[in-house]
């Protein structure tokens, strides 16, 4: 985890195994943000529960998140105050069709700047991270390292990264040009493919006897 230090100015992205509700609190006092998805917070008491069409959820009293969160709608997200460490935090709730659950962000976001939707979509931006990770290990079997040295270990960290930017270039330029869809892979399968193409046809120009 980076310190709040190292986070100074920046907005904080995670899933919610990084949540922590101390870190999240020592954040908000440095004057940082963060967008997070949490679990586990079914005991915290509800103090404002407000739908995106502006209908409230909660009368006089703050139920436990345990109990309302029966009550929260599938069509629309709802934005609730919180109360964590004896502090409100805001937490959005967002109707997933794939897990068929609620998916909780919490966030130090204000709410006159940042809409429900905005919040939606700046964590819809971590995923750029993981697909990126992805890409790393799945396609340059960058599943670990067979030296402990540490200047080779960043070596290889940073070919895979740029193995996975001429990549995305490629497949880029093939969209632009053609008018189609490539992925990654299928540029790298293309690559190998023409790379063991080309090595073929020198080694049987070489091999050839000069007459």
């Amino acid at each position: 985890m980076p310190t709040v230090m190292e986070l100074k100015g920046n907005l904080f992205l995670a899933d919610r195994g990084y949540y922590s509700a101390d870190f999240i609190l020592e954040l908000d006092k440095a004057g940082d943000y963060y967008v997070l998805r949490v679990k586990g917070l079914k005991r915290v008491l509800i103090h404002s529960a407000v739908r995106q069409d502006g209908q409230q959820l909660i009368n006089k009293k703050s139920p436990k998140l345990s109990v309302l969160q029966n009550r929260l709608p599938k069509r629309q997200a709802v934005d609730m105050g919180v109360e964590i460490n004896g502090e409100i935090v805001r937490l959005v709730a967002y109707w997933s069709l794939k897990e068929k659950r609620h998916t909780y962000l919490i966030t130090n976001l204000k709410r006159d700047e940042f809409s429900i939707q905005d919040i939606s979509n700046i964590y819809c931006m971590r995923w750029q991270v993981e697909i990126l990770f992805k890409e790393c290990k799945s396609h340059n079997n960058l599943h670990g390292f067979n030296t402990q040295s540490a200047s080779l270990q960043e070596s290889l960290i940073w070919a895979s990264l740029i193995s996975t930017t001429l990549k995305r270039f490629v497949a880029g330029c093939i969209g632009l040009t053609f008018k189609v869809k490539m992925s990654t892979m299928i540029v790298g399968q293309l690559v190998v493919w023409l790379t063991r193409s080309h090595c073929a046809a020198t080694k049987k120009r070489f091999s050839e006897p000069n007459y």
